[in-house]
């Protein structure tokens, strides 16, 4: 059992045994290193419960496996040997709940594609162009890149139909700052996506769109952000809101301020009402970060040899992480803040990191009202600490 366990199904056991004085083994006890779970305690991961205890978040290995293997000795005067007495063969963490936390967040981050900043590449002096994503673990993947000698149409579309014959499959959408070449590309390539602008760059530039009085004005920044942030307003909503902003600040005749209500169908949040985000990226930040990433793999007047190395040595180390994290995922227990069943099932099925920002939803959670089925879909209606439903 033990060569087993380690060699074959990636596990070490537990042993437990008494001899005699003479030194023969009485008996013998061998168990699944996932033995048993750890301790609850009461608001170990929740800010918002009255008893809280401060330690650092760990997780653990043991998983309730009752997997084990024990014998005993036995002599009646005749013949003497040993029994097994007690054998449970299978385990609960074998291609069950936690191989599957690795694809929950995964089939929904392969969705979208980011235009990121563009660089000069080498001494051809020619344009970086990664496509990144999220993996299963909310972090940035790339998910392939292309040169390009100039930003222009023609030369997206190429990128974007090279992009899409890899794949096997057009992303459900895309992010991308306001380059114009890329807008003309994605409607005549990638036809049935959503296009998004990044956020982040429309609202930096807002205090440099504003008249001077208006740049020390907290009650229009509070306003303006409230309107063009929310996911809760519906598009009818946003579009009475915004025109009485622009009209209350004197904002009508301001062109920037015009051309932005003119699309935005391209980056607000409330255009996308229907558009299921989830852990979705919704700013190009990442595709940013990604360009430091590579940065750290690549030097000035790199040949294209030398960058392709680079650029390889780059994505595998990109994947051994991923894999440490998915090793880390399959091995360990996440600790529960509360003993619901709805937590406990979450922790199966996501993995670490996305399970955090469930959690930090559930432990809000003091009561279930009541469970419903309507067309196979199970549905939980719970109270707050507030007694809000």
């Amino acid at each position: 059992m033990e060569n087993v366990a380690n060699n074959e199904v990636g596990f070490g056991i537990r042993k437990l045994g008494n001899k005699s004085v003479h030194g023969i083994i009485k008996w013998q006890y061998l168990a699944c290193s996932k033995q048993g779970s750890k301790s609850f305690i009461p608001g170990y991961a929740s800010k918002s419960t009255e008893v809280s205890v401060k330690r650092r978040r760990c997780r653990s290995f043991r998983c309730d496996c009752l997997a084990k293997l024990n014998w005993r000795y036995f002599s009646d005067g005749i013949s003497s040997g040993y029994e097994v007495y007690q054998f449970v063969e299978y385990h609960n963490h074998l291609m069950v709940a936690h191989e599957h936390r690795h694809f929950m967040t995964a089939d929904r981050s392969l969705d979208p594609i980011h235009r990121s900043f563009m660089e000069d590449c080498g001494r051809y002096c020619m344009i970086f162009a990664p496509f990144t994503g999220k993996d299963n673990h909310s972090r940035a993947v790339t998910f392939g890149a292309g040169l390009l000698s100039s930003e222009g149409r023609d030369s997206y579309s190429w990128l974007f139909g090279c992009f899409v014959r890899c794949m096997g499959v057009a992303p459900k959408m895309i992010i991308t700052d306001q380059d114009w070449g890329m807008k003309l590309a994605v409607q005549q390539v990638l036809l049935q996506i959503r296009h998004r602008w990044c956020m982040w760059h429309i609202m930096v530039k807002v205090s440099d769109k504003l008249p001077k009085s208006l740049l020390g004005s907290e009650d229009f920044k509070k306003e303006f952000n409230a309107c063009v942030w929310s996911d809760l307003l519906e598009p009818d909503e946003f579009d009475i809101i915004w025109n009485d902003i622009m009209e209350r600040y004197g904002l009508e005749d301001v062109h920037w301020f015009g051309s932005m209500f003119e699309d935005r169908e391209f980056w607000v949040p409330a255009y996308f009402r229907d558009f299921p985000m989830g852990s979705l990226p919704r700013t190009t930040s990442m595709s940013e970060s990604e360009n430091s990433f590579f940065k750290n793999y690549t030097k000035p007047r790199a040949n294209l040899v030398q960058f392709m190395n680079f650029f390889n040595c780059a994505v595998g180390d990109q994947r051994n992480a991923n894999s440490r994290l998915n090793y880390l995922d399959y091995s360990t227990i996440p600790d529960l803040s509360t003993q619901l069943p709805i937590e406990k099932h979450a922790s199966t099925i996501y993995t670490d990191n996305i399970f955090k920002h469930v959690q930090q939803e559930i432990s809000m959670v003091c009561e279930i009202v009541s469970i419903t089925v309507e067309d196979n879909i199970k549905m939980h209606k719970v109270k707050d600490q507030y007694g809000r439903t």
